[in-house]
């Protein structure tokens, strides 16, 4: 994700916040952040493929990378989107923002210079056959590494260093790391959500594993045990009164069957002789 480069038009410097340097800090990284080439990734617990000029990150995220406060940082958001320089889909926790027109000015340049023979000779179609595979082969293990890139980044315990994990990771799984991939950032995902709920209710909270203990274990096919919310003071309060309100209503019902007793002897009815007769 950290490598190649992108183009900047000089066009920019005609935008009227182009001397605002939050404008452009921001800017700038979207170019960079953005993606150049397909690959999947998790966005609101569903895994989508970004397309070229497409991203995910949060306000949050952006803040710390550039420096500028988040308010800032959201209202250069609705700037962009306004003058409809990106559209963006928002999730519980992070949004997706595609930069409009970014194959206009970061797709490579096409050769205005027609070849002076269109004829291919033999020799020259197995050589081009050749880069086209290995050019294929390339995009599809872009899309895989970004794939643990993606999971990598999210992964909240210790880390030991990106080439060594993803080595130990293929060397591992040999023949099915490639199946593996998909499943990692979704259980992470869920795993993440499950021990925030547990911070939450105060309830015990195992530490995070470290990343490579995480693999090796496979910590993706884990089962998270259920957890149900306590219930709130007030809830308990409920509870204590619709008991207490149980609890009276059947005194009442003792007291009144007492009373009738009483008032029956008082008339000279036993209602214990009267049974006895029957």
């Amino acid at each position: 994700m950290n490598q190649g480069w992108i183009k900047l038009h000089r066009k920019l410097l005609d935008h009227p916040k182009s001397n605002d340097s939050d404008f452009m800090n921001l800017w700038i990284t979207f170019l960079l952040l953005a993606t150049h080439t397909p690959y999947r990734s998790n966005f609101g617990g569903k895994i989508i493929t970004l397309k070229p000029g497409e991203f995910i990150t949060s306000r949050g995220s952006l803040s710390k990378q550039t420096g500028i406060q988040e308010s800032k940082v959201e209202r250069i958001i609705k700037c962009l989107k306004t003058e409809q320089q990106i559209e963006q889909q928002k999730s519980n926790r992070s949004r997706l923002i595609s930069v409009v027109n970014w194959g206009s000015y970061q797709e490579n340049e096409q050769p205005n210079e027609q070849p002076v023979n269109n004829q291919r000779t033999t020799d020259e179609q197995p050589v081009n056959t050749n880069k086209n595979i290995k050019k294929e082969k390339k995009v599809k293990n872009e899309i895989i590494n970004s794939d643990f890139e993606s999971f990598r980044s999210v992964f909240p315990g210790v880390k030991n260093g990106y080439e060594t994990e993803w080595k130990n990771f293929k060397k591992k799984y040999k023949s099915e790391f490639k199946e593996i991939l998909p499943k990692l950032l979704p259980a992470l995902n869920k795993e993440i959500e499950h021990k925030q709920f547990l911070a939450e209710i105060d309830a015990f909270c195992p530490s995070w594993k470290g990343l490579s203990t995480w693999l090796n274990k496979r910590c993706w096919e884990q089962e998270l045990p259920k957890v149900e919310k306590p219930k709130s003071q007030i809830q308990h309060l409920q509870d204590d009164f619709m008991q207490e309100l149980a609890n009276q209503q059947k005194e009442t019902n003792g007291t009144e069957q007492r009373n009738s007793n009483r008032n029956l002897r008082t008339i000279g009815y036993n209602p214990y002789i009267a049974r006895k007769k029957n």
